[in-house]
Order: C-alpha cells, then sequence, then structure tokens
C-alpha cells in the first residue's frame, strides 16, 4: 500500500511541468456519505494538471446516524481520501486511479473484560474505544456532464482495495483485558477485530463543480 501510495506521488510530480490552458479546479460533495454506517459529510477537490492527469482529494466529519454499529455511542471522527488520476479515453471523462485512504474515529461502548490472573470477569463494562484505518485500493471512475453551463457533474467510482485496522480501547480497569470471542463465517465482518486486514470497495456517488 505505502509503495502504491508512493508511485502515486512520483507520478504526480512528474506531471506538475506539463500545466496549460487546460488545467482547472473542481469542487463537490458526496451525497452518499449521509447513509453510511459511519454518516460521512464534507468536501471534495480535485486540480486537473493536464487533461490526462488530476490529482483529487476528500475531507469528511465522521459520525454516528440512524444506522448506528453496534451499540456505539457518541461517535465522532474524520477520514481522509487522496486519489492521483489519469484520464484515458479520447474525451477524458474516464479514469483510473491510485487511493490512499485515512480514517480516524472514537466511541463510547461496552464489552466484556478478563483478568488473566484472578480469572474475574466483567460483563457489558462501558468503556472508550478509537479506531484507525489505512488503506490503498485501485480506483476506475467515470464523468456525466448534467450541466455544460453550470459545469456540473456527476462522477461515479468503484474499485478495489486493503485496509488494516487497529483499535485502542480505554477506561476500564487496570489488570483487566478486552475479550471477545466471535464464531468466523466466509465475508462476515467485524468492527472489533483489532491489527486486522480486510478488502474493502470504494463506491461513490459526487456532484463536481468545474470552476475555471
Amino acid at each position: 500500500m505505502t509503495k502504491l501510495f508512493l508511485f502515486s506521488l512520483l507520478v504526480l510530480c512528474l506531471q506538475t511541468n506539463a500545466q496549460n490552458k487546460d488545467s482547472y479546479w473542481s469542487v463537490g460533495v458526496n451525497p452518499l456519505g449521509l447513509v453510511e454506517l459511519t454518516q460521512a459529510i464534507g468536501p471534495c477537490g480535485s486540480y486537473r494538471i493536464s487533461p490526462s492527469f488530476e490529482a483529487w482529494s476528500e475531507v469528511s466529519y465522521l459520525f454516528a446516524g440512524r444506522n448506528r454499529i453496534n451499540d456505539w455511542k457518541n461517535l465522532q471522527g474524520y477520514r481522509f481520501i487522496f486519489q492521483t488520476r489519469y484520464y484515458y479515453n479520447r474525451d477524458k471523462t474516464f479514469f483510473i486511479a491510485s487511493e490512499f485512504r485515512l480514517k480516524h474515529y472514537a466511541y463510547n461502548t461496552a464489552g466484556s473484560f478478563i483478568n488473566p490472573v484472578t480469572s474475574d470477569t466483567l460483563l457489558s463494562y462501558p468503556y472508550h474505544a478509537s479506531q484507525l484505518l489505512l488503506g490503498g485500493a485501485l480506483v476506475f471512475g467515470g464523468q456525466v456532464v448534467l450541466s455544460y453551463k453550470h459545469q456540473l457533474y456527476l462522477e461515479m467510482t468503484t474499485g478495489l482495495g486493503a485496509k488494516h485496522r487497529r483499535i485502542k480501547r480505554t477506561k476500564f480497569p487496570g489488570g483487566y483485558q478486552y475479550f471477545y470471542s466471535r464464531t468466523r463465517q466466509a465475508f462476515d465482518l467485524s468492527y472489533d477485530d483489532d491489527d486486522t486486514g480486510a478488502l474493502y470497495l470504494p463506491i461513490g456517488f459526487r456532484l463536481i463543480w468545474k470552476l475555471n
């Protein structure tokens, strides 16, 4: 994942000298962020360095909505996404991109803790947790013009990537360890597995405005 991100930055740097009259800025929003499990709201922006190359980024604030994960409460966090894009078709409307993704959020919940020395167990004990996820993906996307006059586009993306999850748990008695046991099944997704990797599908629909 790190090599993919560094390669993307190298490609971007090599293209910075290719700026011309076709270079421009764009901004956008992701309406579907409001229906994700960890709801997200925030802007995206991009700079078309040349007709074929673009640097794109999105920063979102994360919060808990109606679609609550497990019994998590007071969830707050952020998500940062960065892509380097190559537009390969004649009209420069379809692209392939390398993506780097950083996600962090904190929340309150409850769980079981065990003391390995005394074998004492605390059930449904409230504690605080935070999660950090790092990921990278290969993304394919395209843009459809909605209004030439207002430079408005609909952007659709999909892809395949991998992410790594780290969980930090605090505010529970000293000497106790978090106890978590579940029956694993194929394609089963758990938000309580610490220090693990998983696949992810970066699917998105965004409204994009060309600024100049």
